[in-house]
């Protein structure tokens, strides 16, 4: 039985954190003895616990590191999830098993903790950098001079769930009826680039905007008041946009499940979660082209892609995706096939299970 531990900086029910648990997951129903520390505790503390994972929380690894280390000693790999510990992986250099760091992160994080970050020129060959994507590799290589490989994360198919399925069955009246609705889900912030669709919606052709619906999900208690409250206001005058509260991940994918296309106009996304949930649902996606899962997109075929920032190509592409799903509905419905496709081909457990443990073995 392989013996693999994990290394979070919190458990929080947020991205990388929740990219996490599908791995730990993924080991544990393999019969991997898996064990668990957090840096800071949290709500996914109870979805360890229900899978029979002990969770130890510490903050400091270098205070303690002789102890630390001999108590991962006996492990068949250690996976530090995000770039915050560091320190972890530092002190895992010294050891001998298998390590994987893998790094989420956007550039901003590296500006944040340039100060701290150690040379990685001095790791190991035992320690495997792992980038969530090309995004990611790229800023590794550019900020660290480090060649990571890119590995991004599963996500759980949870089309065909109770209350959840995916759109194989688009072309009925309910399904392609003249409002289209476009899901935008994240934090209110400068990083998401909710006030460039805010920017993009406002320049739309009025018969276009009419046509089309604009959801935004995000926390409504912690924001940027920049970009939260113009749109909050904005949301307050046009009845096409609607701001919606964060929920429970399976109501987010009902939620999913009845939009037309999942849009991320985000200036920095590293991957994007969301979008590759809706393309598990056959959702297709329209994302700026900075995103990390703007690799994994054939623009017109699987999704849409813009220029990042550029307002008059949001719209455009906003207008083309309107069009395709009220006048073309058989396009439309090979759009949404072609996006459930690459979802099985990048994005499934198989894969992800077949890189763990070929790191191990």
């Amino acid at each position: 039985m392989k013996k693999v531990m994990f290394i979070s900086h919190q458990l929080t029910r947020t991205g990388a954190p929740i990219v996490m648990m599908d791995a730990v997951r993924i080991l544990k129903e393999s019969g991997c003895d898996v064990h668990m520390i957090s840096q800071s505790d949290g709500p996914l503390r109870e979805d360890a616990e229900k899978l029979g994972i002990e969770v130890g929380i510490k903050n400091d690894f270098i205070i303690d590191w002789n102890n630390f280390l001999k108590s991962v000693w006996t492990y068949d790999l250690v996976l530090v999830n995000t770039l915050l510990p560091m320190q972890a992986v530092q002190l895992l250099n010294l050891a001998h098993m298998p390590v994987v760091w893998w790094i989420h992160e956007a550039e901003t994080f590296f500006d944040m903790f340039e100060p701290l970050l150690f040379d990685f020129a001095e790791l190991k060959p035992h320690v495997h950098v792992w980038a969530v994507s090309s995004v990611v590799q790229e800023t590794i290589r550019r900020r660290r001079g480090y060649e990571a490989e890119v590995v991004p994360f599963c996500v759980p198919d949870a089309a065909g769930d109770a209350g959840i399925t995916d759109r194989s069955g688009v072309g009925t009246s309910e399904d392609l009826d003249d409002t289209v609705t476009f899901l935008t889900i994240g934090d209110y912030c400068i990083r998401k680039g909710q006030d460039i669709l805010q920017k993009a919606i406002e320049a739309l052709p009025e018969k276009t905007r009419q046509s089309c619906r604009f959801l935004f999900c995000g926390n409504q208690e912690l924001y940027e008041p920049e970009v939260y409250e113009p749109l909050k206001s904005f949301a307050e005058r046009e009845e096409n946009v609607e701001l919606i509260p964060y929920m429970p991940h399976e109501e987010m994918l009902k939620t999913i499940r009845k939009a037309d296309y999942i849009l991320v106009p985000s200036r920095q996304e590293p991957m994007s979660a969301v979008a590759a949930e809706g393309m598990m649902l056959s959702v297709p996606p329209v994302v700026s082209d900075i995103c990390g899962i703007a690799t994994y997109i054939d623009h017109e075929r699987s999704g849409f892609l813009f220029e990042s920032e550029k307002i008059e190509d949001l719209c455009a592409v906003i207008e083309k995706a309107a069009s395709l799903k009220t006048e073309k509905p058989k396009g439309y419905r090979a759009m949404c096939a072609n996006a459930r496709a690459q979802y099985e081909k990048e994005f499934s457990e198989e894969r992800l299970r077949e890189k763990l443990f070929e790191v191990m073995n």
